[in-house]
């Protein structure tokens, strides 16, 4: 495997399931064209609001392919992440072997705005650390956080059969590297503790201006 791929795939992913979830709204429009047809309006007010919510959800979707995530856009920043965590569980499922999960559990508060999407990029790539090392293995992935001294890390555990992986066996390899990398460009703290991976959300680069 070339020392690019992992990324390459990782966008690959991210494009088919937006390009699902793109399918499905054309289908819940077009059925929403029927019934305006046949002269029911009822409820209509509700549907698009709630497809206008999709649309965002979207929106916030594709700008993951962007290195800065959206910072050219006319919305103001928010003191979080919006959606982090969504999008992690998203994504995250399609970079795991066939029938695995990923439950994440993270508040997006403690998610930096200026590291969201580096944290986004090494999150999904020890997803697919966990896949390379275990190809046909059925897991449930669980992405937490936890108090350190200069913040909150995030937390990366996988269980398989009610029982844990040792992560730190996973700690090689294409996917790992490439996280390896991201982190140390980004100044994020990488490592393994009792079994889990344990990303730092603090960087000195965060402070910077």
């Amino acid at each position: 495997m070339k020392e690019a791929e992992p990324e390459v795939l990782m966008l690959r992913n991210v494009l088919a399931t937006t390009a699902h979830d793109l399918g499905g709204l054309a289908s819940a429009l077009l059925l929403r064209a029927d019934v305006l047809e046949h002269g029911s309006s009822d409820s209509t007010v509700g549907a698009m609001r709630s497809i206008a919510a999709e649309l965002r959800v979207l929106g916030q979707q594709l700008r993951t392919l962007r290195e800065d995530e959206g910072n050219d856009t006319l919305a103001p920043p928010q003191s979080g992440s919006m959606l982090w965590s969504a999008r992690v569980t998203r994504f995250g499922v399609g970079l795991l072997p066939r029938g695995s999960a990923v439950d994440c559990t993270i508040d997006d508060t403690h998610i930096p705005p200026a590291l969201a999407h580096p944290l986004w990029k090494i999150s999904l790539s020890l997803l697919g650390t966990i896949n390379e090392q275990w190809p046909t293995t059925r897991v449930t992935v669980e992405i937490g956080s936890e108090p350190v001294s200069d913040g909150t890390a995030l937390t990366l555990g996988a269980v398989m059969n009610g029982k844990p992986l040792d992560l730190a066996d996973a700690m090689q390899g294409v996917w790992w590297q490439w996280a390896a990398r991201q982190a140390a460009h980004h100044r994020i703290t990488l490592g393994a503790a009792r079994k889990r991976i344990v990303i730092g959300t603090h960087s000195a680069r965060s402070g910077d201006a």
